[in-house]
């Protein structure tokens, strides 16, 4: 009796967690959709403001802007995005493995946003140079702008040689890659296209002077390219989530199945002994 009692009480037990990730598995779609959304739109922008910079790369000296050149100094930054809170599967695992393995190679200061880069990065010993805080619920681009201005500071200091840039990339609802990426200095390649002429080179005329331009389009590129990590990550977090929430209610809903009919043949055995205890008590009686 006791064991029946017990099964039923963990089927009311498995029955409500299969309840609660279901619930979570709705908000994360919803928030899912949203978030893939809006990373998607900006991602056109931002990769065509990489083609104009690739472009204006073959005709611009690196002598022009201080966030062209590397720095000769002997170590590098990094800028780790995590999500604040677990129930990711192996999304956050995965980004700091692919960290631990690029770090291993050369020295880093490690700047953090989210929660889990931050404990990641203590409990490795990495240097922690600053935490930026838990991710908002909301992003706008004003979230990357501080970011990049402590990041530029410190990299025109020649404190760092070069900054990189570690996050999830969204690259569809069931698939999110890790990805490092050279923040700082500035790196644009321009891509062979196969129907351009050889020897055809564009000339580019600045207003007002070469100068001017870069001095707000270069930093502006790094806190778009912040910007857009940050989304890509969102998107990654939400989309991981809701498939991990899924497989939960999916593994939940199969244990009560499974309990369930454990508990149904406990109680027919149940049943089937008392019959036989009262078959056997009456034909002793008779």
């Amino acid at each position: 009796m006791s064991s029946t009692k017990q099964l039923k009480r963990r089927i009311k037990s498995v029955s409500n967690i299969s309840q609660i990730t279901k619930a979570m598995e709705m908000v994360s779609a919803s928030k899912m959709r949203q978030a893939q959304l809006q990373a998607l739109a900006s991602r056109t922008y931002s990769r065509k403001l990489d083609d104009i910079l690739s472009q204006l790369a073959e005709v611009i000296d690196t002598s022009y802007h201080q966030l062209l050149q590397a720095k000769p100094a002997q170590k590098e930054a990094i800028l780790i995005l995590s999500t604040d809170r677990g129930l990711t599967g192996s999304l956050n695992t995965n980004l700091f493995k692919t960290v631990s393995s690029f770090q291993q190679s050369k020295p880093l200061a490690v700047y953090t946003l989210g929660r889990l880069a931050r404990e990641f990065t203590v409990k490795s010993g990495l240097d922690l140079k600053a935490h930026f805080g838990a991710v908002p619920d909301k992003l706008s681009y004003e979230e990357a702008v501080p970011i990049a201005a402590l990041l530029i500071k410190e990299f025109t200091a020649a404190t760092y040689s070069r900054v990189w840039i570690a996050y999830m990339d969204f690259v569809s609802t069931l698939s999110q890659t890790p990805r490092i990426a050279q923040l700082l200095p500035i790196q644009k390649t321009l891509e062979t296209q196969p129907d351009r002429p050889m020897g055809l080179h564009k000339e580019y005329l600045f207003e007002p002077d070469p100068q001017t331009l870069l001095n707000w389009i270069l930093p502006y590129s790094v806190e778009l390219t912040i910007y857009q990590s940050l989304l890509e990550a969102r998107a990654s977090e939400h989309s991981a989530r809701m498939v991990a929430m899924k497989n939960a209610s999916e593994n939940a809903s199969e244990l009560v199945d499974n309990l369930q009919l454990i508990y149904n043949r406990g109680r027919q055995a149940n049943i089937t002994g008392e019959l036989l205890d009262i078959i056997t008590a009456s034909s002793t009686l008779s």
